[in-house]
């Protein structure tokens, strides 16, 4: 890590998406780990390391600054000091009064400005996400050293008038954002399967509460911090981080009440007779511990540059799936792409609304064509459920091409912060001359151990047959195979592991898949 010290202000480059600024608090700056920065190692630890050519101060660029800055008694810098980051220019006009005044500009316009304003938990939504966030670490918490005297966990655990800023320079990328937030301020732990069957998707135990009970958890009176608000923030934490709640990197606010959503969600996911989409739910799960991506999301992270879809913020997607969970409305918004309804089998054109004739109970869903979805099936219990067996329910596209992973653990223990898991990848092409749709899937790549950690598993691979396109040859590794076609059926359930679909007839067959190894899957049209 490099850094830069002026008087007092300390600028230290943490990643090429973080920059801290740190004023002098009292005689020190301090490194120690706070409420808000568990882990300031975390960007270290995942090798983003800055290049040596974006850290240079304007005035020291002819000087060889491969070692830290901390001189700083021996040089005057009380003239404003200015850094070239990249395209970014930083003014900071006087180090001596702290970060008054700083200011970052692109290509002459300021995109950001100082301002002290305290965290809330809450991030904007993809289409305002802004160049440069700002993350003031206030009031400032500082977490008890492992190895430290009792007396100097009380001291100083409290600073309101710290001025401790991390910029996360995000070129307006919702998802840069997220995943440099989430690195910066801590992974809540993952949501297990379990805890998925019963709809809780939204973690109520975020990083500040979960360090927060570690502190006060199995520790004497004596050894647990006392030092004012801190004793009441363990004492009562839900309320003093109540706002976390809305917190968008783990699920983006959805404008319906907890009941409605998790009605919703019970009646999407866990239908009686239906296969589960637990694997899909669980990829998801994983990508927002580890990037903070939303598990479920409304449709402008997806399509931030359609405006229309902030008239509709009671949609929302999980994976391919687009779900409309209120029928107040006589009208939905279905955004760019082709939109399948699967009860009737009926395409819907995107950017385009869709009038409600009729206002039923049964859920609104469309599937969003392209779409590879893994379905397990269905069990009683979902800890017991077994993925040695899974279908791959392909809806074809020519315009639209996806890829993805299955993700695999041992879904007990969290053996999967340190990199056991598993993760299988896939992704669908389209041969013009050859009017065939590929489903290329990988061999898997990591393991884990425990009884869910098999070698080998059963493919039902089914291809949907839309837009009037009929399968007339499957090709597996180029040979031909035998495949079923099963006609339509209105009676059939949706998310079916096998038999009839009730929106088209369907292309299956059935492969045996040593992990180990690769598959590539033709569907050949007439």
């Amino acid at each position: 890590m490099r850094e830069l010290i002026y008087d007092n202000v300390r600028i230290q480059f943490l990643s090429e998406e973080v920059l801290r600024l740190e004023v002098r608090y009292g005689a020190y700056f301090t490194d120690r780990n706070t409420l808000w920065i568990p882990d300031r190692g975390a960007f270290e630890k995942a090798g983003k390391r800055l290049p040596e050519s974006q850290s240079r101060s304007r005035e020291n660029q002819g000087r060889q600054q491969s070692l830290v800055v901390r001189e700083e008694a021996t040089q005057e810098h009380s003239r404003p000091q200015r850094f070239l980051l990249g395209d970014l220019l930083l003014v900071l006009p006087n180090p001596k009064e702290g970060l008054r005044g700083l200011q970052i500009f692109r290509e002459g316009k300021c995109v950001y400005q100082y301002e002290r304003v305290k965290i809330n938990g809450k991030l904007p939504a993809p289409a305002q996400t802004p160049w440069i966030y700002p993350l003031l670490d206030v009031p400032r918490i500082l977490l008890p050293e492992k190895n430290c005297s009792t007396s100097e966990k009380k001291k100083n655990i409290l600073q309101w008038d710290a001025e401790d800023l991390y910029l996360l320079v995000c070129k307006k990328d919702a998802r840069k954002l997220r995943e440099a937030y989430v690195c910066l301020t801590g992974r809540a732990d993952m949501l297990r399967e379990a805890v998925l069957e019963d709809q809780k998707i939204e973690p109520c135990l975020k990083q500040p509460l979960r360090l927060l009970k570690a502190a006060s958890d199995g520790k004497s009176e004596a050894e647990t911090p006392a030092n004012g608000l801190y004793t009441e923030i363990l004492k009562n934490p839900e309320r003093y981080f109540q706002d976390r709640k809305k917190e968008l990197p783990y699920l983006d606010y959805l404008e319906m009440t907890e009941c409605q959503r998790e009605t919703n969600l019970k009646q999407m996911l866990r239908k009686p007779g239906n296969g589960s989409l637990l694997p899909m739910l669980y990829r998801n799960v994983y990508e927002s511990w580890e990037n903070g991506m939303p598990i479920c999301h409304r449709l402008d992270w997806e399509y931030p540059q359609d405006k229309k879809v902030l008239l509709y913020l009671q949609e929302f997607m999980i994976g391919d799936l687009l779900v409309v969970p209120e029928k107040e409305k006589s009208e939905i918004y279905l955004p760019e792409g082709l939109w399948l309804y699967p009860w009737t089998g009926k395409v819907y054109q995107g950017k385009r609304c869709r009038k409600l004739k009729n206002q039923s109970e049964q859920l609104e869903l469309y599937i969003r064509l392209g779409a590879v979805l893994i379905l397990a099936e269905d069990t009683a219990c979902v800890k017991e459920q077994s993925w040695e067996l899974l279908t791959m329910d392909y809806y074809p596209c020519k315009e639209c091409l996806q890829d993805g992973f299955l993700y695999e653990d041992d879904r007990e223990t969290d053996a999967y912060k340190n990199g056991k898991y598993r993760k299988t990848y896939y992704h669908t092409s389209y041969d013009g001359n050859q009017k065939a749709y590929g489903l290329s899937i990988s061999n898997a790549e990591g393991d884990f151990a425990g009884r869910f950690a098999g070698k080998r598993r059963t493919l039902r691979i089914r291809c949907h047959e839309l837009l009037g396109e009929r399968v007339k040859q499957v090709l597996i590794n180029g040979r031909k195979q035998i495949f079923e076609r099963i006609l339509k059926s209105k009676e059939a359930k949706v998310f079916g592991t096998a038999g009839a679909a009730p929106d088209s007839d369907v292309a299956e067959l059935v492969v045996e898949h040593p992990l180990s190894e690769c598959l590539h899957v033709d569907f050949v049209m007439e």
